[in-house]
């Protein structure tokens, strides 16, 4: 197991067969890292980078059959919100 710090997270829907549904996805890098320890938000990563990790999610579904769609980025704290309402549900 290894601690991590949530940076951030993106919202999303994907859509199915089984019609439409939430599919967010949180990011988070190791507290311990040399490498990522200046990273604290998503607006950390070069939007280049992020364009490749949306895009990722979206051919990724797309293959399996589902259209997802990315509906807005958060920062930190709120993504530890969303994660804390989601860990209690």
């Amino acid at each position: 197991m290894m601690d991590c710090r949530i940076i951030g997270v993106m919202l999303a829907e994907q859509n199915s067969k089984k019609g439409k549904e939430r599919n967010d996805r949180f990011f988070a890098v190791p507290v311990l890292s040399k490498v990522f320890e200046h990273v604290q938000s998503i607006k950390d990563i070069p939007k280049e980078e992020m364009a490749n990790v949306v895009n990722f999610f979206m051919v990724y579904n797309l293959q399996q059959g589902k259209e997802f769609s990315p509906i807005k980025m958060l920062d930190p704290h709120d993504a530890v919100k969303l994660y804390k309402k989601y860990r209690l549900a």
